[in-house]
């Protein structure tokens, strides 16, 4: 995405969602909150979304991952994933 270290990107559910183009924050967001509520450990976040780059262009980009099932001391959870940037694919698909 063109950041380099946790400097110009936190690791942070806030700082990914920065990135999120406005039009796809309430997806984002839904689903994010299905991965969340389970309880289970099988539920992944698999969200297609466009994001920005450092160059400040929107790029899509695939997020696959999922939320531990261990809550740590202040009431958070990891997340486990990726995000991969599909933006070539994304744009041959739509020509």
């Amino acid at each position: 995405m063109g950041y380099n270290g946790v400097e110009e990107m936190p690791n942070t559910q806030e700082a990914i969602f920065a990135l999120v183009h406005p039009d796809d924050l309430e997806y984002v967001s839904q689903e994010l909150m299905a991965a969340l509520s389970d309880t289970t450990g099988r539920v992944f976040l698999d969200v297609t979304v466009r994001m920005r780059h450092a160059n400040g262009e929107y790029l899509w980009m695939r997020n696959v991952g999922k939320y531990s099932r261990t809550v740590l001391y202040d009431g958070s959870r990891i997340f486990y994933g990726v995000i991969v940037n599909i933006n070539d694919s994304k744009m041959l698909a739509e020509m």
